[in-house]
């Protein structure tokens, strides 16, 4: 699911002249819909690349995987500026883009996907710059439908 998000995204990456790191080996498989799970992680990379247009220095958006306690946590780190609310950030039509580059909608329809597999989403400003975006999953278990 990773990599096929980023598959979809290389053109944007290469253009913003940014650089993705993913995990390399295989990332547990969590009970939910890829195709629905590939859009929340497009939408983040997105934003982060977004979030990091014009700044001097580098691009880079850090994608992580960690499994604790049955769940999957995926996080997607960037070295922009950082949320400037935080709090708001997944509510309907908050956005922080200029009019008519976002509607606000990306991020709260991303929360009910994560929400409707029984997950957890977060955002926070990171120590020594950029945003973190924590998505926490429960772990496919057996045959469960996964992603």
């Amino acid at each position: 699911m990773i990599a096929d998000a980023l598959e979809i995204l290389a053109p944007r990456i290469a253009a913003a002249g940014a650089a993705v790191e993913a995990p390399d080996g295989p990332v547990p498989a969590v009970h939910g819909g890829r195709v629905r799970l590939q859009q929340v992680l497009i939408n983040l990379v997105s934003n982060s690349i977004d979030a990091m247009e014009g700044q001097d220095g580098p691009r880079h958006v850090r994608i992580g995987a960690a499994v604790r306690d049955g769940r999957v946590r995926l996080t997607v780190r960037d070295s922009g500026p950082g949320l400037t609310d935080p709090d708001r950030i997944f509510d309907p039509f908050f956005t922080t883009k200029p009019v008519g580059a976002g509607l606000g909608l990306g991020l709260s329809i991303s929360y009910g996907i994560v929400q409707s597999f029984g997950g957890d989403i977060r955002a926070e400003n990171c120590d020594g710059g950029g945003a973190m975006f924590t998505i926490d999953l429960p772990a496919a278990r057996g045959d469960a439908a996964a992603a």
